[in-house]
């Protein structure tokens, strides 16, 4: 992604980059994070909060949230669930982060958490929440964002999206099918919620569709729009959203 002083940020296996203006490649960014013995960690996710100056990361094979500050050393670890069976030993599984317009952040991965204001550590989003059993019924998450009125955004793998409500939790299931038959490959999109459109880009292996959150209106985007005139596996679309809200691929 990039931000409003024209850098560019890339978050790759763990490890963080960034593109300065006036530099020709990329140079990476230290991260201190709190070692940890079994498993190395993995930086998957990060919220900015503008107040505090701090950022919230969601590390891979941790046990909560890391708080970092401007030159990201961890300051405090915000305690979460942690997942023990086969793949796992006392570690948390989340991949993404964000708040929403209460001030709750949640978190996505084999589990959902949540941390409301004044509480000291994340919980399982439907002991919090009962309304949002079905998560469990769900499997896991791989992406969670929070719209420009403060709602959340939850994805999966398979390209269906969740929207819920942060006063009522009520929730709307988005999801779509497309009928292309050829050999393509679309990737999940790094940035996939545009605010200026309030629209969101659902995406599967086979097709992409971009949905108006307003009218709940699903615009299917053609196959020549992404590949021109490439057929099959000469063309892969990994597609992503500038800070314009312009779809790139």
């Amino acid at each position: 992604t990039n931000d409003r002083q024209g850098n560019i940020w890339l978050l790759s296996k763990g490890n963080l980059y960034v593109s300065i203006p006036g530099y020709l490649r990329l140079k990476q960014v230290p991260l201190h994070l709190e070692k940890k013995r079994i498993s190395l960690l993995q930086l998957r996710g990060i919220y900015y909060d503008s107040v505090t100056s701090q950022y919230y990361g969601a590390v891979f094979n941790s046990t909560g949230i890391h708080v970092m500050d401007s030159n990201f050393n961890t300051v405090k670890l915000i305690p979460s669930p942690v997942i023990n069976n086969y793949f796992t030993h006392q570690q948390a599984v989340t991949h993404k982060i964000t708040r929403d317009g209460k001030g709750r952040l949640w978190t996505a991965g084999w589990e959902n958490y949540v941390l409301s204001p004044g509480k000291s550590k994340f919980v399982n989003a439907e002991k919090e929440f009962t309304s949002l059993t079905w998560m469990k019924t769900k499997g896991d998450f791989t992406d969670v964002i929070s719209d420009k009125n403060g709602h959340i955004l939850y994805r999966q793998a398979n390209g269906k999206v969740f929207h819920i409500n942060n006063q009522t939790f009520i929730t709307d299931t988005i999801k779509t099918t497309f009928d292309n038959k050829d050999e393509i490959e679309i990737k999940a999109p790094s940035l996939w919620y545009d605010a200026k459109r309030h629209c969101i880009y659902l995406v599967n292996n086979n097709g992409m569709a971009q949905y108006n959150l307003d009218t709940k209106q699903i615009r299917a985007i053609p196959l020549q729009s992404l590949y021109g005139n490439l057929h099959g596996y000469q063309g892969v679309a990994a597609p992503t959203l500038n800070w314009n809200g312009d779809l790139w691929l």
